[in-house]
């Protein structure tokens, strides 16, 4: 038994200072720094660059901040015109998290005090997401609007990339806010959001009542599948990921402004180092249970060899270790397209994504959960800190 629990620490351990070690790796690639063009007798936030303003004002070549309020940076052209100004929501929003971290934006405001444009500056929100926004002219919903209007105005959040188009939609509000210098009021009611949330925690609760008392509550596994797959998947698009896992690797986790996946992290971490059971994949996972309803339609199942079925189970451990080595390169990559979880916001979601998806989804009718079994490397992630004992041992008996 001690030996179990060593195996575990030390695994544990070593799974940690990969992580740090990936973290402080990703945050030197991907933190804001000030370009060499944006030295030219101008003083610039660490947040943004001459490049990054010349996104706005075309014509940009000098910056110079306020002298009666440090936020605002004034734009010059190379005659020394006055342009506009920017303003940026970071630090003012940096609270705000879309899915994965902040998104702070660059927001250019012309000398009649009228918005010119937006410009997302550097962030961890799957570039799928983003896509959907500019394909909707998201960013272009401000542009032409007085600061008065812009801030009165209501603007809508864009179905498929929810978290990251509402959390623009508050960086926008709250900037402008200072810069008009008035109170920010607070956002609608959002009774959709609302309803999402407190659906979305009842899932949860079933979820874990299925937990603790499987046998009992084995009659109400078709109920939690599907819940699962309509609630958590298509409507809240809640879901752990290595895209999710590696935002809140670089930028922290959101404990506040992102209760629901924030309890559901904490929920699937702890439970199976505690009880040695598999919480998020066996209960909650909205693909592994679209799997497991498509495993129903066939009873007949392909046989794989032990021997093989052991081969296979490499994959996700092999699969795992490649993307943190891609990482620990300092390569950023969109995780999104690595698992067919984001499938859920089809909206968003790449073609090779969906394609993913669909495979997986018809072999699983012949093979159980095959996606879950010899491929997930968020999957493996989790078992390495639920299994006991050394490092892998007992990955190969993981219930199907």
């Amino acid at each position: 038994m001690n030996k179990k629990i060593v195996g575990k620490v030390v695994r544990i351990s070593l799974l940690v200072l990969v992580i740090v070690v990936i973290a402080i790796q990703q945050r030197k690639t991907i933190d804001p720094v000030i370009k060499e063009d944006s030295k030219k007798d101008t003083s610039v936030s660490s947040y943004f660059s001459l490049g990054d303003v010349q996104r706005l004002f075309d014509a940009a070549a000098m910056l110079k901040v306020g002298e009666a309020d440090s936020s605002i940076t004034f734009v010059y052209d190379s005659h020394r015109e006055l342009l506009g100004q920017v303003v940026c929501s970071g630090p003012y929003a940096d609270s705000i998290i879309g899915y994965s971290g902040p998104t702070p934006l660059l927001i250019g405001i012309s000398n009649c005090d009228t918005i010119v444009g937006i410009n997302l500056l550097r962030n961890t929100e799957s570039p799928g997401y983003i896509r959907r926004l500019e394909g909707k002219d998201f960013f272009k919903r401000w542009n032409g609007l007085s600061v008065k209007d812009a801030l009165a105005s209501n603007v809508d959040a864009i179905a498929g990339a929810t978290y990251s188009s509402d959390a623009i939609i508050q960086n926008m509000r709250i900037r402008l806010s200072k810069y008009a210098a008035v109170v920010p009021e607070h956002l609608p009611n959002d009774w959709n959001s609302f309803a999402k949330l407190i659906a979305s925690f009842l899932v949860l609760a079933l979820a874990l009542l299925s937990f603790f008392f499987t046998i009992r509550m084995k009659r109400f596994r078709m109920s939690l599948l599907v819940s699962s797959i309509l609630v958590l998947g298509f409507w809240g698009g809640t879901f752990i990921s290595s895209a999710l896992l590696y935002g809140w690797l670089v930028n922290g986790i959101p404990w506040f402004s992102k209760i629901l996946l924030s309890l559901l992290f904490l929920l699937t971490v702890a439970l199976p180092l505690l009880t040695n059971k598999s919480f998020y994949c066996s209960f909650v996972c909205p693909f592994g249970a679209c799997q497991e309803l498509a495993g129903k339609i066939s009873p007949t199942k392909i046989a794989i060899n032990q021997k093989v079925s052991k081969i296979l189970r490499w994959i996700p451990i092999i699969f795992l270790g490649t993307i943190a080595l891609v990482l620990l390169l300092g390569i950023s990559v969109d995780l999104t397209n690595v698992e067919p979880f984001s499938a859920f916001t089809y909206q968003t979601a790449s073609a090779v994504v969906l394609v993913l998806a669909i495979f997986f989804l018809l072999v699983s009718i012949f093979v159980p959960k095959p996606w879950c079994n010899y491929f997930c490397p968020t999957g493996a992630l989790l078992e390495l800190i639920r299994k006991p004992g050394k490092p892998l041992n007992g990955y190969f008996k993981r219930k199907k």
